[in-house]
């Protein structure tokens, strides 16, 4: 069970770690590249 838990709460953090880090550089890098 724990492993079951585990795992979720590892996939939302995965999730929101990869919304909040990404979308949010990602028109950043983009501008850049458009110089």
């Amino acid at each position: 069970v724990s492993g079951v838990i585990g795992t979720a709460v590892a996939t939302v953090f995965r999730f929101w770690a990869y919304r909040r880090w990404v979308f949010t550089s990602a028109p950043v890098a983009v501008a850049a590249a458009a110089g």
